[in-house]
């Protein structure tokens, strides 16, 4: 299915019979008609305004709109998710995606013009928030960099302006309190349906962090509250289900 608001992080079309006006040549050098060039052949398969020059939408055939034949699947990001999800291993690897940024803010935060740079003080004015920066900002390693970035647009983080440790984490896994420096929230998965439900694809949406965190982890966010709550770790507790849960990280 296609993502929030009906768009595609990928398309898979499949060309009907030639219509009127469509040639198909053979070259020869397969099976399949079609010369050398998969672009210049669009015209000849694609039907009306189906272009993979500017792929911006595409109409499956038989509509009002399209009197062609082509027959479309599309991929959302909810079903790169569910694929995810199912696998072993993702659950461990999100997690280290955190815990080494987790390790790489805390050596961040001894920088006297880290939070200034990277963070902006918050309306309460006891913590500076902001998104996770960019792997080069941090200094991870090249074989961690690039999941980083893939993934760091989910977390955000929430630091003690004057250093200390005035952010209050509660682990709503062992129900217990922590105080810490920072804070490092994945937002998991979006929230699909309902009056909660997220949004996450233009740039003013990802921007907004409550189209990533839930409850009162969004309002304290927003608000400069530096008081959060979650499951410590990134886990899949029922595989056909989102995982939307927020995790908390306490950078102590």
């Amino acid at each position: 299915m296609a993502g929030p608001d009906s768009l595609a992080i990928a398309v898979i079309i499949a060309p009907g019979a030639a219509l009127t006006g469509q040639i198909r040549i053979n070259t020869g050098a397969g099976p399949c008609p079609g010369s050398a060039s998969a672009i210049d052949d669009l015209p000849a398969f694609l039907d009306g305004g189906n272009s993979l020059v500017v792929p911006s939408s595409f109409r499956q055939g038989g509509t009002a709109d399209l009197a062609g034949n082509d027959v479309l699947a599309w991929i959302g990001i909810d079903d790169i998710h569910d694929a995810l999800r199912r696998r072993h291993d993702h659950a461990g690897r999100i997690e280290q995606i955190g815990a080494r940024a987790a390790t790489a803010i805390d050596a961040a935060l001894a920088s006297p013009d880290f939070i200034a740079t990277h963070l902006t003080a918050a309306a309460g004015g006891l913590v500076a928030t902001g998104p996770l920066p960019l792997s080069t900002v941090l200094a991870l390693p090249g074989e961690h960099a690039v999941a980083h970035d893939n993934w760091r647009d989910q977390f955000r983080i929430a630091a003690c302006i004057d250093g200390t440790p005035c952010v209050t984490v509660h682990d709503t896994d062992s129900d217990t309190l922590h105080l810490c420096r920072a804070a490092l929230l994945f937002g998991g998965e979006r929230i699909r349906e309902g009056p909660d439900r997220q949004r996450r694809t233009t740039t003013a949406e990802r921007e907004d962090a409550a189209q990533y965190l839930e409850g009162d982890n969004a309002h304290n966010y927003a608000s400069g509250i530096p008081r959060f709550a979650g499951a410590p770790l990134f886990r899949t507790i029922d595989p056909s289900l989102p995982a939307t849960q927020d995790v908390v990280r306490c950078i102590p």
